[in-house]
């Protein structure tokens, strides 16, 4: 077991690495010495759903989970992937009743451990100190920043890539499985392509094992591959050629 300031143990190297380079850990260490021995750690099995706009504040420490919110029709909108090191609850300190609004909900792609840290105690703390809450929501404006910056990349993101990113934005959940019904038509008008391109990839999701076709259906077999595929075009299309 690792030690971290003498607070709390953690179960492995990586997760005590996840804490301290998560933003709590690195940009307001003060407050965290306080928030880390009122902590708890929770374990969420694959597949397994917490409400995001409840008074929660966590921080990955293994495994991915997605943000996402549903909307009426079925369709999931996808907010982020968080992986260990990532905190969940920020924008609540800042802006709780327009993150109420959203309804989110954080769902584990894999097993994973997140570290539950004390809400109320971590407002009352940052409360009447404008540097932590000046620091607060430049870290929220920089994650919405991020996000825009991510959607207007994904316009010039190598076509495997643009797929890969319309496939998890068009799956809908049935029985916890992200399952795709659009045609192969409307998924290339989505991803900006031609058909027979589509065809093609998905082809080479299908023998990666990635996708699966079922009953008429496309299932995603492996989500969180899905996503890197999409990342992985995402920073190549910004590196300096």
């Amino acid at each position: 077991m690792l030690g971290v300031d003498n607070a709390i143990e953690f179960a492995s190297d990586s997760h005590a690495e996840a804490w301290r380079s998560s933003y709590l850990a690195s940009q307001l260490p003060y407050i965290a010495k306080k928030l880390l021995p009122e902590s708890r750690m929770e374990r969420m099995d694959a597949n397994s759903v917490i409400a995001g706009k409840e008074g929660r504040l966590f921080v990955v420490l293994e495994g991915s989970l997605r943000v996402y919110q549903r909307s009426t029709g079925g369709r999931e909108l996808v907010f982020n992937y968080l992986v260990p090191g990532d905190t969940i609850g920020l924008a609540l300190s800042v802006a709780p009743k327009l993150f109420d609004a959203l309804e989110a909900k954080i769902f584990a792609i894999t097993p994973a451990i997140i570290l539950h840290l004390p809400y109320k105690m971590f407002l009352g703390l940052v409360e009447n100190d404008l540097l932590a809450v000046r620091s607060i929501a430049e870290e929220v404006i920089r994650l919405l920043l991020c996000g825009h910056i991510m959607l207007a990349k994904s316009l010039s993101l190598p076509v495997k890539g643009r797929i890969a990113l319309s496939l998890l934005e068009l799956s809908m959940r049935e029985q916890g499985i992200p399952v795709i019904r659009s045609t192969q038509q409307e998924i290339a008008n989505a991803a900006g392509t031609v058909r027979r391109v589509v065809v093609r990839t998905m082809g080479e999701f299908k023998e990666s094992g990635i996708l699966e076709r079922k009953s008429g259906a496309w299932i995603i077999t492996d989500e969180l591959e899905l996503f890197k595929i999409s990342e992985h075009a995402r920073n190549s299309s910004a590196e300096p050629h």
